[in-house]
């Protein structure tokens, strides 16, 4: 009999017999297994080999197991929400230590290029005196060069005891004397 035939039948009461008969066939067949391997047999005569108070114990002990199933799984998911954060915190911990590290490597090379930078501009600072100072002794020589030549007008000639003469350049500062015999 099932469970539309119990309820046409007897109504509710024959409904809740046939109801709690399959749920005790259910709970005998998964701890003891059924006799003679016989699942289908639904005669009252079997319901007296597990009593009342043994079906509610192996009732409670199914929901027990099963709550403790579930409790099992709500600490494992807890456990590996706990890991994936840590995990995900590492990583952001390393994501920071290589952006810092980048960071400190960029201003380390920044540093080094302003270094050479300063290196390069004292060089040609120094380079630059350097053709300066060159270039002022190439025009003091020049200067000299010429004076033989365009600064004829500032000779002045000195007779002294007759035979000897003075040359006296304004420009260069220099005295030359020679023997003029005649």
């Amino acid at each position: 009999m099932d469970f539309t035939d119990a309820f046409a039948v007897g109504g509710i009461e024959e409904y809740n017999n046939v109801n709690w008969h399959c749920f005790k066939h259910f709970t005998r067949t998964v701890f003891y297994g059924s006799e003679d391997g016989d699942d289908t047999d639904t005669d009252d005569d079997d319901d007296d080999d597990i009593d009342d108070g043994t079906m509610m114990m192996m009732s409670v002990m199914l929901l027990l197991l099963l709550l403790l199933m579930m409790m099992m799984m709500m600490v494992m998911m807890s456990v590996m929400l706990l890991l994936l954060l840590l995990m995900m915190m590492t990583m952001m911990m390393m994501m920071v230590m290589m952006k810092m590290t980048m960071m400190m490597m960029m201003s380390v090379i920044m540093m080094m290029k302003i270094s050479m930078m300063t290196l390069m501009s004292i060089r040609m600072v120094l380079f630059e005196l350097l053709i300066r100072t060159e270039n002022d002794d190439d025009d003091d020589d020049d200067d000299d060069d010429g004076d033989d030549e365009d600064n004829n007008d500032d000779e002045v000639v000195c007779e002294i005891a007759g035979d000897h003469v003075a040359k006296c350049f304004f420009a260069g500062f220099e005295v030359t004397s020679y023997d003029v015999r005649s």
